[in-house]
């Protein structure tokens, strides 16, 4: 997935899905920005809604995720 720069709104996907497969939000930004090669998420914003979704996704999946 990609959006025009790599970062922000594919980024967000991104965790989004690692989340769901019970990676902890911070290892999901570390795993991304690596792959990017630049910081990920584009904004503190982005960070915050990543933040905020992660208890959701674990929910959800029912994955033992950290964040």
């Amino acid at each position: 997935m990609h959006c025009r720069q790599g970062i922000g709104r594919s980024g967000l996907i991104a965790a989004g899905l690692l989340i769901a497969k019970g990676v902890g939000s911070a290892e999901a930004v570390e795993r991304i920005s690596k792959a990017r090669h630049a910081p990920v998420p584009e904004t503190s914003d982005q960070r915050a809604w990543i933040d905020s979704l992660a208890p959701s996704l674990i929910r959800v999946s029912g994955a033992k995720g950290r964040t």
